[in-house]
């Protein structure tokens, strides 16, 4: 007899699980656009305008919650997060592009006015 993973509840952090996880940000997200480019600021060093995309800005706003719920960045993998994304509806992922526009618009400005 086979059972599932999800139905031994065995870990959701399993590799071999591929349901979707509770580590996701809120929705509407509680991220602004400061912090985002707070976030790549700290993060990685810009000597030149980089596009962030949608998927970019999910991924920093799971970060910053977990930071915010106290909770261990180790478990947070990328393909957890992929997961996730791939996973949110359409209006979360609108949510999130609009968000990486307004990023990458607040980038140019201040690209340009240094």
């Amino acid at each position: 007899m086979t059972t599932s993973k999800q139905t031994i509840g065995l870990s959701k952090l399993d590799p071999g699980f591929t349901g979707r996880s509770n580590l996701r940000p809120t929705y509407p997200p509680q991220i602004t656009i400061q912090e985002i480019i707070e976030f790549l600021s700290s993060t990685v060093p810009r000597r030149s305008f980089q596009p962030t995309n949608a998927f970019k800005v999910y991924r920093i706003a799971t970060i910053l919650q977990m930071r915010t719920n106290n909770n261990d960045l180790m478990i947070l993998s990328g393909s957890l997060v992929s997961t996730n994304y791939s996973m949110e509806s359409l209006e979360v992922k609108r949510t999130y592009q609009r968000l990486a526009l307004e990023v990458n618009n607040e980038l140019i400005t201040r690209q340009i006015h240094a």
